[in-house]
């Protein structure tokens, strides 16, 4: 899939004001919704350094009030310290949910204040709203790339409880770009080793996975990536035994399984460097010129590196 940064549609026209605090509502589709209490405490002090709110909100106006677009942080902080009104960019219509969530996710995918599971979470909520919507026309709506799409696809596949943990301000914060490499790294196990995905499931080697992120077997996003080149690279029989220790064992890591992936990878290349000398070697013997009392003998050895060369085949294709 290419990865095309979409252009954002432009705004509507806006004008700026001050509103009172009572008229402005909170966004019941804005996804990031929980902030700690000290981050709000730090912005009033902020606040009261400068004199006042620098950055104003946005806001669309509907029936004489109006909800709240950007600046859910600024609101409360305002609120805090009592104040009575604010300046506000006012975008004169009433929205439509879809409406509403293409402008957040425009204004935030500007200013990079959402990070990638918010976005997934925002995501997932226009799909519902826009049922049968294209890969593209969510790329205009949203000023998300095809890979951040596909990205947050990744993230929605798994369980909300999972999702949620990978929102900012929780206190077992997962980063979403684990999920990301982990939901690629449980793809290539059900394609390269799919009597391994079907014995344990998706939500079993979840569960494991995570566990090994909060215990810090897990140290980065990328030891999935180990994971995944060892379902991919590896004879299908030698990747699993080592996937199923990585599912099984809890303190069997990515990083270990990677150096014993690489040890039998070279292994491999070194057996098949052999033999490709051993097929020259058979290609280039002559055999009318071997006496008779040589050819039973070589026959016998011939016969058992066929046995073997079999044996070896039957088990790199089953």
């Amino acid at each position: 899939m290419t990865d095309i940064q979409a252009t954002p549609p432009p705004l509507p026209a806006i004008t700026t004001k001050f509103v009172p605090l009572e008229k402005i509502r909170t966004n019941t589709l804005n996804p990031r919704r929980v902030f700690l209490e000290k981050d709000i405490d730090e912005l009033c002090k902020s606040i009261v350094e400068v004199g006042g709110i620098i950055v104003p909100l946005v806001v669309s106006e509907i029936d004489n009030s109006y909800v709240l677009l950007d600046g859910e942080r600024r609101l409360r902080a305002a609120r805090k310290l009592n104040m009575k009104e604010v300046q506000v960019n006012v975008i004169p219509k009433q929205l439509s949910d879809s409406d509403n969530l293409s402008l957040m996710f425009n204004i935030h995918m500007q200013r990079l204040q959402w990070n990638p599971a918010t976005r997934a979470k925002s995501l997932g909520q226009l799909r519902k709203l826009m049922p049968g919507i294209q890969d593209p026309e969510l790329s205009k709506l949203t000023g998300m790339s095809n890979l951040e799409i596909a990205n947050a696809d990744l993230i929605l596949s798994f369980p909300p409880k999972l999702q949620k943990r990978c929102l900012e301000d929780q206190k077992d914060f997962i980063n979403p770009n684990y999920l990301i490499e982990m939901a690629k790294a449980i793809g290539a196990i059900k394609e390269n080793t799919p009597s391994l995905f079907k014995k344990f499931g998706k939500a079993k080697i979840v569960r494991s996975f995570v566990a090994k992120i909060d215990n810090n077997i897990v140290v980065a996003n990328t030891d999935f990536r180990m994971v995944r080149r060892i379902a991919s690279d590896l004879p299908p029989k030698e990747a699993e035994a080592l996937l199923r220790r990585l599912i099984v064992e809890k303190e069997f890591s990515p990083r270990v399984a990677n150096r014993i992936a690489a040890d039998m990878l070279q292994s491999f290349d070194e057996f098949k460097r052999k033999s490709i000398v051993y097929l020259s070697a058979l290609h280039s013997i002559k055999i009318q010129k071997i006496d008779k009392n040589a050819r039973k003998s070589l026959v016998d050895v011939l016969r058992k590196v066929s046995a073997e060369i079999n044996q070896k085949l039957r088990q790199l294709t089953t």
